[in-house]
This record gives C-alpha cells, structure tokens and sequence, in this order.
C-alpha cells in the first residue's frame, strides 16, 4: 500500500523553480568567466571541478523535477533529463570561446559524467525511501 504523500505547496514548487534556474545562471556565469578570474586559479583540476558542478546541477534538477511533478522520480527519466543537461553543457562549452576560453570535448565528457551521477544518485535515494 502505498503511503499519501502530501503535494508541494504552490510557494515550494516556485521557489524549487527559482533554485534551480538560479543554480543553471550561477554555473553559466563561473564557466563564462576569463580565465585569469577563474577561482582556484588552476590549484584544482578542471575536469574534477565540471564533474561535481555538474553532479550538483543533476542533483537540483532533480529534486526540482519531484517537487513540481509532487510525486516519484522514476528511472525512466534519467535518459531524458540526461540529455538536457548534456544539451546545456553543449551550449555552455561552445559559448565560452566568446570570453576568451576554450571549448574542451573532456569538459563536456566531464559535464556529462558529473550530471549523469547527480541523477542516479537522487533516483536511487527516492528509490530507498520507499
């Protein structure tokens, strides 16, 4: 039997909106900055840094997706989710040669990585909540 869950108020699912589009903004900004300003300054490698930013972004979406659809993440989304981020990560990577920086294919792969387990990960756990 499965337990009612009780649908996210209108406000949480706006401001789950807001999040996540505010955490896309916040990472195209820090990807889109010149090189000489980019935080770390090179202490921390690059591609680790796409991967978690990435994972955090799969993460967001997610959770974002469960609050607006008010119920279950099922894996069948994964695919789908997957390769809107991998677009966005697509369009990030080929606008940043406007700024000065380069467009990487191991960024991309990185990006793809990162966000791929933010998703499997947010599945898996809902899945566990069960």
């Amino acid at each position: 039997m499965n337990p009612t869950r009780l649908a996210p108020s209108r406000s949480t699912r706006r401001l789950s909106v807001f999040g996540c589009g505010l955490s896309y903004v916040t990472a195209f900004v820090m990807t889109h900055l010149p090189p000489s300003r980019v935080p770390g300054g090179g202490l921390i490698n690059d591609k680790l840094l796409h991967c978690v930013g990435f994972l955090a972004l799969g993460v967001v979406t997610m959770l974002t997706l469960a609050f607006v659809r008010g119920r279950r993440l099922r894996g069948g989304m994964i695919p789908g989710v997957w390769l809107a981020m991998l677009g966005y990560a697509l369009l990030d990577e080929s606008t940043q040669p406007f700024v000065g920086r380069m467009f990487e294919w191991g960024d991309l792969a990185a990006d793809g990585a990162g966000a791929l387990l933010g998703i499997v990960v947010v599945v898996l756990l809902s899945r566990q909540r069960r």
